[in-house]
């Protein structure tokens, strides 16, 4: 019986280092996330609030708050195969942005990250 949570933990502790590995195509690195941008063949899509993004985006980024992303569905494509890259300011909402339009059926969702480590150029409203 004393093995049972040695064993638990054990367990635990495994799920917890792979778990980031089994989320990591979900990933998109700056200098790739460029290249899909100036390739045009993405939405990128800023899931900070409004006023966050007012001071600062990066270039041809679609505002659309996390909280509204269901509401916000005409802003999304309708083509639900299309390349949407996701960002915020740490990258922590954008991860959950990510996951929320994966279950409304988005099949091809990268997350970015923070733009506090976009290293190129952001422009202002």
């Amino acid at each position: 019986m004393k093995l049972l949570p040695v064993l638990l933990v054990c367990v635990l502790a495994a799920f917890f280092v792979l778990l980031p590995r089994l989320n990591k195509g979900s990933r998109v690195s700056a200098r790739e996330a460029k290249a899909l941008i100036e390739s045009g063949d993405c939405l990128l899509l800023d899931v900070r609030e409004a006023g966050e993004y007012a001071g600062g985006h990066i270039p041809g980024a679609v505002n659309l708050p996390l909280d509204q992303i269901k509401a916000g569905a005409e802003l999304l494509p309708p083509d639900k195969d299309r390349l949407i890259l996701v960002y915020c300011l740490t990258g922590r909402r954008a991860g959950r942005a990510v996951k929320a339009l994966t279950a409304l059926g988005y099949t091809r969702v990268k997350n970015m990250g923070g733009i506090m480590n976009w290293p190129y150029d952001i422009e202002k409203n």
